[in-house]
């Protein structure tokens, strides 16, 4: 009990739309629950077995624009427009709180921005850091071309006849 709840609903029937059905004709089902709670306002959210739909639906009115779930950690990581962050989030989080509970998954929610900025350094970083070669036996492509070419020129000499190199 509160200010707002979420429901999610499904039917097993394709024909039957399950929202319409719970709301009911202008309203008539639904009214009578928020009744019986003093008014509460209920978001009925349409159930999905897709996670990434049903935390979209679950945190309108935002609009989402990608979702990351961490599947082992039941986690997912939400990215919404700039302008689109405080209804995503809610007041006093009320929001993403209730989608939190609603799908059983802790949601993080970042804007366009953040994400653009985080992906961008991350692009950046990658770019910068130096190919990682702490194996001598591993080789870059092209040196591996370049070197196989030069081995099939080499005559086959046999190791003891190779002289020393003492300087």
């Amino acid at each position: 009990p509160g200010n707002r709840a979420k429901i999610g609903v499904f039917s097993k029937n394709s024909r039957i739309d399950p929202v319409g059905a719970c709301v009911g004709m202008k309203g008539s089902r639904i009214h009578v629950i928020v009744s019986e709670l003093n008014k509460e306002k209920i978001d009925i959210i349409r159930w999905s077995e897709d996670v990434k739909v049903f935390i979209t639906n679950a945190l309108a009115p935002a609009r989402v624009i990608a979702i990351d779930i961490k599947p082992g950690e039941k986690a997912a990581e939400v990215v919404v427009p700039d302008h689109q962050l405080s209804p995503a989030i809610g007041i006093k989080g009320q929001n993403v709180r209730l989608a939190s509970k609603l799908t059983s998954y802790d949601i993080n929610i970042i804007n366009e921005s953040k994400y653009r900025e985080r992906v961008s350094g991350l692009l950046t970083l990658k770019a910068k850091e130096p190919p990682k070669n702490d194996n001598p036996d591993i080789i870059a492509d092209g040196e591996i071309q370049e070197n196989t070419e030069k081995k099939e020129q080499l005559p086959e000499t046999p190791a003891d006849t190779i002289p020393e190199n003492n300087g």
